[in-house]
């Protein structure tokens, strides 16, 4: 094949690429809890996470307000950054944000498809039943893309809780906890010290902690 043809066929493999039915088609919750899946996809992906300083945001209520506020904040100050956020309304791509836009959509598409032929190998890897889930490769995508864009910071919006969320695979070197109240109790405590327990497990050495509204309580 001619390098024209070459191209040619990458361009129509990639029109025919849809990343949003690639990553509904994944389940939603993995088949247990853990990060195993989530490093051993980072690690076959060259760990994207790394390139980039983090700022992690955990918390019960307002994480995406906050993550985003600290895109805009790094921005404005000449710091080109990016965003992982979750959910999503629409589109798997609002979950990224590069130098304060959504991806674009080839940008995403790439990303994805990236990803997609490393869960392959991270599938084959895994006990019979157990695959790599919607939010792990999502999550992957976004570090990727955020990599392969160059920003020089990004925040980075936990999922669930923290200590096990696909999230907790970044080196932050700052975590902002914005709120804690008795939410998914079934799977984070049943006390606010449970839950704040569980979303600060996050934490890294000498990393810096910013505190929202919470309890005396967990404060302390």
């Amino acid at each position: 094949m001619t390098p024209d043809g070459a191209d040619a066929e990458r361009s129509s493999r990639r029109l025919s690429w849809d990343p949003d039915a690639y990553l509904d088609s994944l389940q939603p919750v993995g088949w247990r809890l853990g990060l195993e899946r989530m490093h051993k996809l980072t690690t076959a992906l060259g760990l994207p996470q790394n390139r980039f300083a983090s700022i992690h945001v955990v918390g019960t209520n307002g994480k995406s307000s906050v993550t985003r506020m600290i895109a805009a904040l790094l921005e404005a100050h000449g710091v080109g950054s990016g965003a992982c956020l979750s959910p999503h309304t629409a589109r798997w791509s609002e979950r990224t944000l590069i130098y304060g836009e959504e991806i674009g959509a080839g940008q995403w598409s790439d990303a994805v498809a990236t990803v997609a032929t490393a869960v392959e190998g991270v599938d084959r890897s895994l006990e019979p039943g157990d695959a790599v889930s919607q939010f792990e490769a999502a999550t992957a995508a976004t570090f990727l893309a955020l990599a392969r864009a160059r920003v020089k910071a990004a925040a980075i919006e936990a999922g669930l809780g923290g200590r096990l969320d696909a999230t907790n695979t970044i080196p932050s070197r700052v975590t902002v906890l914005t709120s804690i109240g008795l939410d998914h109790t079934d799977w984070l405590g049943e006390t606010e010290l449970e839950i704040a327990a569980e979303k600060l497990a996050v934490l890294r050495d000498q990393t810096t902690l910013v505190l929202g509204r919470v309890s005396s309580e967990v404060a302390e």
